[in-house]
């Protein structure tokens, strides 16, 4: 039989599991919490997870393409061109950031990880390359069949 000390000993683990893996969402949007700190948390975990993603297929598209100077070229313009176009949605979307008190932090990392997301599926083109015979696939490499 177990001890009074022993089944809250239980309890509290079981809670503090859950409460971990509340924090660690599966996928966009799906940050719970009971207080707006741990949303905003969860969401900025979120954001930082797809930066990190960004870079990385950014940083494989260089190593890929090293030998396309032109091309690598055009990728730092592209990126740093939609770093301003990001930029430039959050500010239309929260015009005054202030206005949105303290569910601003995870609406606009949200909403940064959304449009991050969306540069990832662009860029990963060029990793992931385009089938044989797409004449309009410009620099992506084209997967030849054998």
């Amino acid at each position: 039989m177990l001890r009074p000390s022993s089944i809250l000993t239980l309890f509290l683990m079981s809670v503090s599991l859950s409460t971990a893996a509340a924090q660690q969402p599966t996928t966009l949007n799906q940050c719970t919490g009971t207080h707006q700190a741990d949303l905003n948390a969860c969401a900025k975990a979120q954001l930082n997870h797809s930066n990190k993603q960004l870079l990385q297929i950014y940083q494989e598209i260089i190593k890929n393409y090293r030998h396309n100077p032109l091309l690598l070229n055009r990728l730092k313009e592209s990126q740093k061109a939609w770093s301003h176009y990001r930029d430039a949605q959050l500010r239309l979307l929260y015009p005054q950031p202030s206005d949105y008190a303290t569910v601003f932090p995870l609406c606009s990392a949200q909403y940064l990880t959304k449009l991050t997301q969306e540069r990832i599926t662009v860029l990963k083109q060029w990793l992931l390359g385009k089938p044989e015979g797409d004449v309009c696939a410009g620099s992506i490499r084209i997967i030849r069949r054998i």
